[in-house]
């Protein structure tokens, strides 16, 4: 059973790298069909299947692959990220929020959700989210593009440095609205 399914998710992997996308969805299928799957196997074959142009395919996989393995935010993230790119923003949204569940540290489900909420009009849940990535310690590729949002939605933002950080975390983060009054 569970040697099986990490067989066939090894072979689907040697021809994915081979670039023999359809043997590799194939593989991957028998993999997930053995019961046995582990959650890599689900990102994985929905990778594929976004390759070969399915995205729809590869939602359905990381659809079952979250029901098969819950705790797994990475089926979640990209799940929501796939519901994204077709204009599901509901179901990223929730697909977001499961993630944050599960791990609430996720940086790219964070910024994922704070698009979101913009996306949909909800400006003021936005700028609450982004604020949260912005806060996040060390700084990061994602705290900064929340910072970026921050500034387009009318916001300037400070960005205190590591020791500063360090001595006080709850002064790693300025946020004042352009003319100059803080929130």
């Amino acid at each position: 059973g569970r040697q099986a399914g990490r067989r066939l998710a090894a072979l689907a992997e040697q021809f994915a790298r081979a670039d023999q996308r359809g043997a590799a969805r194939d593989a991957y299928r028998a993999a997930i069909r053995s019961g046995q799957a582990e959650p890599a196997a689900y990102l994985n074959a929905a990778l594929v299947h976004v390759q070969l142009g399915d995205r729809p395919g590869a939602a359905a996989l990381l659809e079952e692959g979250a029901a098969r393995h819950p705790a797994a935010a990475d089926l979640h993230v990209r799940l929501a990220a796939l519901s994204v790119d077709a204009g599901q923003t509901g179901r990223a949204e929730a697909a977001y929020l499961r993630a944050l569940a599960i791990d609430p540290a996720r940086r790219d489900a964070r910024l994922g959700l704070a698009r979101v909420l913009e996306s949909t009009g909800r400006r003021n849940d936005a700028v609450v989210a982004y604020e949260a990535i912005a806060r996040l310690t060390p700084p990061s590729r994602e705290s900064q593009q929340a910072a970026d949002a921050l500034e387009k939605l009318d916001f300037s933002v400070r960005v205190v440095d590591a020791p500063a950080a360090h001595a006080s975390p709850d002064a790693t983060f300025g946020l004042q609205r352009q003319a100059g009054e803080p929130l």
